[in-house]
């Protein structure tokens, strides 16, 4: 593929994102497991489980915004373009299948990434404890760090979320496949209680939360709220983040290819 035909792909990966956002951005599922899901957890490990400091909490449900907000959008467009038959529209355009593909993972991505900052604006604004300017002892934002945590956790989310779309028929299908994976990780990843008490009672168990992406999210996401970042950890999160963004997309890619001929 030369530079020009590169050129031409991308402004149609494009096109498919800026459709994506406006068709499917203000949805009920998107708006509901993005936002309003991500704010209840908050409410209810705010009130059962006073022990969790507010910057864990914080960090839970960002992570948790980014998490469903990504994948949310993935299971309500697939099924709906292949009930509406636009995707049949898009399989004969003169358009890569992983182009396809690549457009509305980044849609998807985009989607989660607002919607994590957007949650965790609001809870920083509001929270009692979350004036992080200095004046409250072991919180300190890093920006930088805690955006390319989020960024790389819709990304990853979103290839997740495409590895159980590209094959649903309807949204009911793609979302109890997603809420299986999704809520596995949530209780198993650290989000909100720390890992070395999820595995109190089994401490050798503790290694399942290193093959599940999320627990690359939340060690990030803590590292850039609490500002005591070790660049090595840092590192080795986002490398493993990306790895895992890779493999689900290619997933998605050999299944949205089998699925089609």
């Amino acid at each position: 593929m030369n530079l020009k035909e590169t050129g031409e792909e991308i402004l149609k990966v494009w096109t498919i994102i800026e459709k994506d956002i406006k068709t499917y951005y203000l949805k009920s599922p998107s708006i509901f497991f993005g936002i309003v899901f991500p704010l209840i957890l908050y409410l209810s490990f705010s009130i059962g489980r006073p022990c969790i400091t507010e910057a864990h909490r914080l960090t839970g449900v960002v992570t948790i915004a980014s998490l469903f907000g990504a994948t949310s959008v993935e299971a309500v467009v697939f099924p709906l373009e292949r009930k509406s038959r636009t995707m049949d529209r898009l399989l004969v355009a003169p358009l890569h299948p992983w182009a396809l593909l690549l457009g509305k993972a980044i849609s998807g991505a985009l989607f989660g990434f607002l919607v994590a900052l957007v949650v965790g604006g609001i809870l920083m604004s509001i929270g009692s404890l979350w004036r992080w300017t200095g004046l409250i002892p072991g919180i300190k934002l890093e920006p930088a760090s805690f955006l390319v945590s989020v960024l790389l956790t819709a990304i990853m989310s979103s290839s997740l979320g495409t590895v159980f779309s590209v094959q649903a028929k309807d949204v009911t299908e793609a979302m109890w496949q997603l809420n299986v994976v999704r809520f596995l990780m949530i209780f198993l990843s650290g989000v909100f209680i720390p890992l070395e008490e999820t595995y109190a009672f089994m401490p050798s168990a503790q290694i399942i939360a290193y093959f599940l992406p999320l627990t690359y999210s939340v060690e990030a996401l803590m590292q850039a709220t609490f500002g005591i970042v070790h660049p090595q950890r840092l590192l080795l999160d986002f490398l493993c983040l990306i790895f895992f963004s890779i493999i689900f997309f290619s997933i998605a890619v050999k299944i949205f290819v089998k699925s089609i001929r």
